[in-house]
């Protein structure tokens, strides 16, 4: 047994240096609920810090949906890491309240509240990476729970191993694995009573449904659910990264809002079709669609009538003759604004909500060691500056020469290839300069210098050049 204990041991920090999962000087937010699982994952992220030098954090959920059970949960976990020395992030959320607000099931908004503590906590704290216990036989569970509520290809992919911040290294790992784990190495966990409930769906798949298939169908569906989610991983993966190019193909962005033209994205295969419209919520109005809103979504462009709309979250669908267009309840077309400025003067506008200051500075080399280190802080070659200058919002045609670059950029490119939503473009300042009837972009506020206005080897004096979004 002690044996088995170790070889465990070996291939998850293996498997953990495989991947690439941590690094030294991580700092690493644990997510706790002091269950098998989680404590098993703490166990073994304690050794691996012995030899990885990472910071170890405890995130801890109470969902006060079990009365003391669960208050008893949380002083479990709190006393787990005092006495590891690790820091005790705890915060209480009544779920069942929450989920009568937001009119969606008890497990969904315990999911959303869950993720958004880890996600806010990470930030504040300044952890790099949230680390969750989810295993082989949560996986299986996922594919087929989302096989039965009906899902697409993102769906049938399962659980990520590596999402944004989130990391979950015993993803490979199944559960009989890690009970013999703790068992062996007498690790102490809570039991939660709510795991037994079969009112919760993915508690009839693990306890009822799963055992019937395993038992009357297929021995290894555990292997063969996850198999499936591989296969629709890459065949994702696929039809993702050509996304962008059939996205800029078919989408237009006009006044503020997004234009599809329904002809030319009829030509594309299904998949392909459900992976350009995930691209667009995802980089225009940073939302991530269900596979339902998807077919809602689908008969929507199959309607013949004009004038048809559905609404996803904040985001407007609407129907045309021959387009979808896409925008935002509080915004139909954000105002457009221009600002002719001078140079060496602080300004500060309510709306569009943000400021601007310039001012001169003679060239030094220790100056230029600073030079972007701060995002809404640039400097350019004050002699190159000939004309006017005014701050103005973007309109469609602009172009312009990011550093770095030998040729132009439509603005339109560059705002997608940055992930800029549709709605944010229209509020981003660009610094330009007027020369008689010409005018150059210098600045993309926040983001990106015009080549020709960098500072080289002959500039003498600077203009220092700040942007602030207002509070």
């Amino acid at each position: 047994m002690r044996q088995t204990t170790k070889s465990f041991q070996k291939q998850f920090l293996e498997h953990c240096r495989k991947k690439n999962f941590f690094s030294s000087n991580d700092r690493v937010l644990l997510a706790v609920s002091g269950g098998m699982d989680s404590m098993a994952l703490s166990h073994l992220i304690g050794i691996l810090q012995l030899e990885s030098k990472i910071t170890i954090g405890i995130a801890h959920l109470n969902h006060r949906l079990r009365g003391a059970a669960s208050d008893r949960d949380e002083a479990f976990v709190k006393t787990f890491a005092l006495s590891h020395e690790y820091p005790f992030h705890c915060k209480r959320l009544d779920v069942r309240k929450q989920a009568k607000l937001s009119k969606k099931s008890i497990e969904e908004e315990a999911h959303n509240l869950r993720y958004t503590f880890f996600e806010k906590t990470a930030k504040q704290f300044g952890y790099n990476k949230i680390c969750t216990a989810h295993h082989r036989s949560d996986q299986a569970e996922t594919i087929l729970m989302r096989i039965i509520k009906g899902s697409g290809m993102s769906g049938l992919s399962g659980i990520r191993e590596k999402r944004g911040l989130f990391v979950r290294p015993l993803l490979v790992f199944s559960k009989e694995d890690i009970k013999k784990y703790v068992q062996a190495e007498k690790i102490k966990y809570v039991n939660d009573a709510s795991n037994r409930d079969t009112a919760i769906l993915r508690n009839r798949i693990r306890h009822d449904l799963i055992p019937l298939l395993r038992k009357k169908f297929d021995l290894q569906i555990e292997k063969h659910l996850i198999q499936l989610g591989l296969i629709a991983e890459e065949t994702k993966s696929h039809f993702n990264r050509n996304a962008k190019k059939q996205y800029l193909q078919v989408c237009k962005a006009s006044d503020g809002k997004i234009v599809l033209e329904i002809k030319a994205f009829n030509r594309y295969l299904r998949a392909q079709r459900h992976a350009l419209i995930e691209f667009l919520f995802w980089n225009e109005f940073d939302q991530k669609l269900q596979f339902s809103d998807y077919e809602r979504l689908s008969d929507l462009i199959e309607k013949k009538q004009s004038g048809k709309k559905v609404i996803f979250g904040n985001v407007i669908c609407l129907k045309t003759a021959d387009q979808i267009i896409f925008l935002t309840k509080n915004r139909l077309a954000s105002p457009d604004f221009c600002f002719r400025i001078e140079t060496g003067r602080n300004y500060s506008w309510k709306d569009p909500g943000f400021s601007f200051r310039s001012s001169f500075l003679p060239y030094s080399s220790e100056l230029k060691s600073s030079f972007g280190r701060i995002l809404n802080v640039e400097y350019i070659d004050k002699e190159k500056i000939t004309g006017h200058l005014r701050l103005r919002n973007w309109k469609i045609g602009d172009k312009f020469k990011p550093i770095g670059m030998n040729g132009f950029k439509k603005l339109s490119d560059f705002f997608v290839d940055n992930k800029i939503p549709v709605l944010k473009k229209k509020k981003i300042p660009l610094l330009c300069e007027k020369i008689g009837t010409k005018e150059n972009i210098i600045w993309v506020c926040g983001l990106r210098l015009d080549d020709r206005y960098k500072v080289d080897n002959r500039t003498r004096h600077l203009l220092k050049l700040e942007y602030n979004l207002n509070e």
